[in-house]
C-alpha cells in the first residue's frame, strides 16, 4: 500500500523552545477512512514529563478532543473570520482523527517520536496530486496547530475546587419573552383522556414534566405520556431568544409528527380528547445582561384549546471566557444557534465537572432543582 509524504512541512516550536514540539505536514493516504481535508493527530511515542511543554501540548490536545470530538468544521472559519479560500470546505466539513498506533506513522514514514504530528490529507493513494488542494489541506492542519498553541496559553484549565461558588443564582427576567403563535391543530376527539406529548428523549425533562402533570391532573383525568423526540432547530447551544424559540420549535415539530397516520391511530386507541405538548430548553442569555446567564424556558401548549403557558427558571451566571470559547466553534447559520454547548466547554477544561449540571458546582444549586422549581410554578392549561 503506497503513500506519499510531501516535503513541504513546517515545525512550530513554542516560545523559548529550541526543538520543535509540533510538526505539521500533508500526506497522501489510502481511500476509505480519511477524506481529503481531514486532519490526523498523531501523538508522540515518548511520554512527556509532567508539566513540560510537551505535556501541556498533549493536555491541550485532550481538552480540544473533549470540546469538539471529531468535528473539524470550526477550522474552516469562526465568528472572528470568514472561511478562507485556502482551506478545504465540504458539506460535512473536515474530520479529526486521533491516532496512537503506528499504522499511519509507518505509512507516511514518520520518524519523529518526541513531537505532536498534525497531518492534513491532501489526496488519496493513486490519485493525481493537486498543489492547490495540498495547500488547503496544510491550511486545515495549520488551523488545528494554531488552536493547540492558543490552548496552551489560555487560562481556561481549572479545577472543580477553584470554581466552586464563584457564580451566582439570579432571578428570572421580569418580562417573559414573547413566543410566536403556535399553529392551531384540530385533532379529532376520541374520548376524555389527555395526551401529554414530550418532544425530547432527555430522561430528566421527561420525568419532570410527567411528575408535574401527575400532581396537577384534575380528579378523574387520565393522562397518557407520548415521547416524540424532535429537533429544536436552534443548535446545541441556544443563546438569547433562541432558547424560547427552541422550545417552541420542539412543540411545533412534535405536533407535525403527531399528525401522521401512525400517531393518529394512537390517539384513537387511547381515547384522547385533549393534546398537550410540554417543552423545556436551556439557553445562555448574553444580550441585555451584565454577565452571561443560563436560564431554562418551560412552555406548555394545549393544542386542543390553543392555550399556552411559559415560565423561565432562575438563572445561573457563567464565566464569559467559557461562553466565548463555545462560540469559537461556530454556529448553525444563526449567531444565536451555537454548535457547542458552554457546559461541554466547561467540562472539557475542568475535570470532574458535569457538562449538564455545572450549575451545582459554580453556583451551589443544581440545574435540575432550578427547572423543578420553575415547573412547579406553572399552572397547566387543562
Amino acid at each position: 500500500m503506497g503513500s506519499v509524504s510531501f516535503p513541504q512541512t513546517h515545525c512550530a516550536p513554542l516560545p523559548d523552545q529550541d526543538e520543535p514540539l509540533i510538526k505539521v505536514l500533508t500526506a497522501v493516504l489510502p481511500r476509505g477512512v480519511f477524506n481529503i481535508g481531514d486532519v490526523i493527530i498523531i501523538t508522540p511515542t515518548i511520554k512527556p514529563q509532567p508539566n513540560s511543554d510537551l505535556f501541556l501540548i498533549m493536555l491541550s490536545v485532550e481538552i480540544l478532543r473533549r470540546e469538539i470530538g471529531a468535528n473539524g468544521c470550526w477550522m474552516l472559519g469562526s465568528q472572528d473570520r470568514e472561511p478562507s479560500d485556502s482551506q478545504i470546505t465540504s458539506a460535512d466539513g473536515p474530520k479529526l482523527h486521533y491516532l496512537e498506533d503506528d499504522s499511519i506513522r509507518k505509512l507516511i514514514e514518520l520518524d519523529t517520536q518526541s513531537a505532536l504530528t498534525i497531518v492534513g490529507v491532501c489526496a488519496h493513494t493513486g490519485e493525481a496530486i493537486d498543489e492547490d488542494t495540498r495547500k488547503r489541506a496544510l491550511a486545515n492542519a495549520s488551523a488545528y496547530e494554531a488552536e493547540i498553541t492558543s490552548l496552551v496559553a489560555n487560562n481556561l484549565r481549572n479545577s472543580v475546587e477553584s470554581l466552586q461558588g464563584t457564580e451566582t443564582i439570579v432571578s428570572p427576567p421580569t418580562q417573559h419573552p414573547e413566543i410566536p403563535c403556535l399553529p392551531n391543530y384540530s385533532f379529532p376527539r376520541h374520548g376524555e383522556d389527555v395526551l401529554l406529548v414530550i418532544p425530547t428523549k432527555n430522561k430528566f425533562k421527561t420525568q419532570l414534566l410527567k411528575s408535574l402533570f401527575e400532581c396537577q391532573a384534575p380528579k378523574g383525568v387520565v393522562v397518557h405520556l407520548l415521547t416524540v423526540p424532535v429537533d429544536s432547530n436552534v443548535g446545541e447551544q441556544p443563546y438569547n431568544d433562541a432558547g424560547v424559540r427552541g422550545a417552541y420549535n420542539r412543540i411545533s415539530n412534535a405536533l407535525v409528527q403527531l399528525g401522521s397516520e401512525e400517531e393518529q391511530s394512537v390517539l384513537k386507541d387511547w381515547g384522547i380528547g385533549t393534546v398537550i405538548v410540554a417543552s423545556i430548553e436551556n439557553f445562555i442569555q448574553t444580550d441585555g445582561v451584565s454577565r452571561a446567564t443560563d436560564y431554562g424556558a418551560i412552555i406548555i401548549y394545549n393544542a386542543t384549546t390553543n392555550q399556552t403557558r411559559i415560565r423561565l427558571s432562575q438563572g445561573t451566571t457563567v464565566p464569559q471566557a467559557y461562553v466565548d470559547r463555545a462560540k469559537r466553534f461556530g454556529f448553525d447559520e444563526n449567531p444565536d444557534h451555537g454548535k457547542v454547548t458552554v457546559g461541554q466547554i466547561l467540562a472539557a477544561n475542568v475535570p470532574g465537572l458535569d457538562k449538564a449540571d455545572w450549575h451545582r458546582v459554580l453556583a451551589g444549586k443544581s440545574r435540575y432543582d432550578l427547572l423543578t422549581e420553575a415547573a412547579g410554578a406553572i399552572e397547566i392549561p387543562w
